[in-house]
């Protein structure tokens, strides 16, 4: 997840979307329902089946509609890009998966804390031990909630002022104050549905199609790297993806511009400005797990940086890396080195050239 971002987008979809009734089948029988596994009460849930995923939920037939319409589109997006990269493991493609969608944020929060979660930070989590997507309605995070709260309240305030035929300034003021509000609301549930939603899904996705070792083995900067492609609107070519994620783009060029002076922030860094030289990058397997890190938005950027570039100039090697990294015997996890040298099998020498390529191709990337 990206730090900055912590809430989960309810918006509408086209209305070529499925229908859904909120007593929806609850698939095989056999199969116990994930609130029921994950060990919620078994009477609060409704639970609702498609052809990849089992979803528990308290919600409305609209806001299951709106899930259901994008975790399709994540499963196959990672369903392409695995089978393309040769990662795709037999019979993976037809497994079905769990999520657990909240309409309060009250109960996510607690629910994410029973796991380990901290809901201050995410907007939704994938939890690799429970194999299961947590989300919830943005609608009812408290802080949209006073903004909506805000936004109701100045349209009522506009309405009373037209039915008393006023204008002037009083009016053009109350207009341009609900169109801040209005679009503070909508860009921010917009980029958390992209940075929660998006990414979690892929989480998901990418684990059970043997993208990632269902060991704690992986590297997290392949884990949050391949994520946070999903973020945007993706489509692939011969196997690449080809959008640009912009907001990670534009943290990745902020933390470049320190290597020449440019970012106003003293005296040059090196050549990878404040990123983290990229040795020491791949070599700390889990850099990016503690989420309370100041530097972790710029870390999470420059997974997707490095995964960005891996994928689009060596792809074929990409396939081959985390296939290397699923089949890691689980009993003992890589040293710094040895986490460099499984990285030079498939990439080739981690070295100041590998390196110049990489931010070579990162200064060339526009976003978009």
């Amino acid at each position: 997840m990206r730090k900055r971002i912590s809430a989960f987008l309810i918006l509408p979809v086209s209305a070529c979307a499925a229908q859904v009734e909120p007593d929806a089948d609850a698939g095989d029988a056999a199969r116990p329902a994930p609130h029921v596994r994950l060990g919620l009460a078994a009477d609060r849930f409704r639970t609702h089946s498609t052809d990849h995923f089992v979803v528990s939920h308290d919600t409305t037939p609209e806001v299951l509609r709106t899930v259901l319409h994008r975790l399709d589109r994540v499963h196959a997006l990672a369903l392409e890009f695995t089978r393309a990269r040769g990662i795709l493991q037999p019979g993976a493609e037809q497994g079905v998966l769990d999520v657990l969608l909240f309409d309060r944020y009250e109960d996510y929060v607690q629910f994410a804390r029973l796991r380990g979660e901290d809901a201050a930070v995410t907007g939704g989590f994938f939890h690799w031990r429970d194999n299961a997507a947590v989300f919830f309605n943005t609608t009812s995070r408290p802080d949209i909630v006073e903004i909506t709260r805000q936004i109701e309240s100045t349209r009522d305030q506009l309405l009373a002022l037209r039915r008393e035929r006023a204008g002037g300034e009083a009016v053009s003021a109350l207009q341009r104050q609900l169109g801040i509000w209005q679009t503070q609301r909508d860009g921010f549930i917009e980029q958390a549905n992209r940075v929660a939603l998006m990414h979690e899904a892929a989480h998901q996705c990418l684990f059970n199609f043997g993208a990632h070792s269902r060991y704690d083995v992986n590297p997290t900067w392949l884990v949050e790297g391949l994520a946070c492609i999903f973020e945007v609107p993706q489509s692939l070519s011969g196997g690449r993806f080809t959008r640009v994620n912009a907001d990670r783009l534009a943290d990745v060029q902020a933390a470049l511009s320190l290597a020449d002076g440019s970012g106003g922030a003293g005296p040059s860094t090196g050549i990878t400005g404040g990123l983290v030289p990229l040795r020491e990058f791949v070599a700390r397997r889990t850099l990016l797990a503690d989420r309370s890190r100041p530097d972790i938005v710029t870390l999470y950027a420059q997974a997707w940086a490095l995964v960005h570039y891996l994928q689009a100039k060596h792809g074929d090697a990409l396939g081959a890396y985390a296939r290397s990294v699923r089949d890691r015997d689980p009993r003992r996890p890589l040293g710094p080195e040895e986490e460099i040298a499984a990285f030079e099998a498939s990439f080739g020498a981690l070295d100041a050239e590998f390196e110049r390529a990489w931010i070579e191709y990162l200064r060339t990337l526009k976003a978009g």
